[in-house]
């Protein structure tokens, strides 16, 4: 009889840490499972991040634009537009390469982001133009903005001589409905 009851407490013994096991086992999955949910939300939103920055300026791109763009429409309050040109972009690649090109871009793109107020959104919106979106107070301070990037890239020095200048326009922006 105690050899029956001790094997009846043996089995016992033996179901419990089989059920404390599964336990472990199942929360180690869901630990896990956690772990690797995490990781994707972080990857998802890197690459969602990613996808609406230019590779070659490091700017917005077109498709953050019409995502800010919407946005600031909703909020009923006037902002502005900024648009930058570079002028005579295509001969310029022509004639000295895609490569100087690239580093047209770039420099012109990281110069007029430096003059910008923190305020203000900067986005390549195709080939050599970019756009500005700000919400500064004036037309006034837009303007004055918009004229002292034009003159700082006009500034620019190039290796080979050179000069480039970029045309701007500007205008007001609010939803009236």
């Amino acid at each position: 009889i105690l050899l029956d009851a001790y094997n009846i407490n043996a089995e016992n013994v033996n179901i419990q840490s089989r059920q404390r096991m599964n336990r472990l086992k199942i929360y180690g999955g869901c630990a896990v499972f956690s772990i690797i949910i995490t990781i994707i939300l972080v990857m998802s939103r890197e690459l969602r991040k990613k996808s609406q920055i230019d590779f070659l300026t490091g700017t917005y791109n077109r498709a953050k634009l019409r995502i800010v763009y919407r946005t600031l429409m909703k909020k009923k309050q006037e902002f502005y537009v900024i648009m930058f040109d570079i002028d005579n972009f295509k001969m310029c690649n022509d004639v000295y390469g895609h490569r100087f090109g690239d580093l047209v871009l770039e420099r012109i793109s990281r110069k007029i982001y430096d003059e910008l107020p923190k305020t203000s959104m900067f986005f390549r919106y195709g080939g050599e133009e970019f756009v500005v979106l700000c919400e500064l107070k004036t037309r006034e301070e837009v303007m004055d903005l918009a004229e002292r990037i034009r003159g700082c890239v006009e500034m620019l020095d190039w290796d080979n001589g050179t000069h480039i200048s970029i045309s701007v326009g500007v205008s007001s922006c609010i939803d009236t409905l």
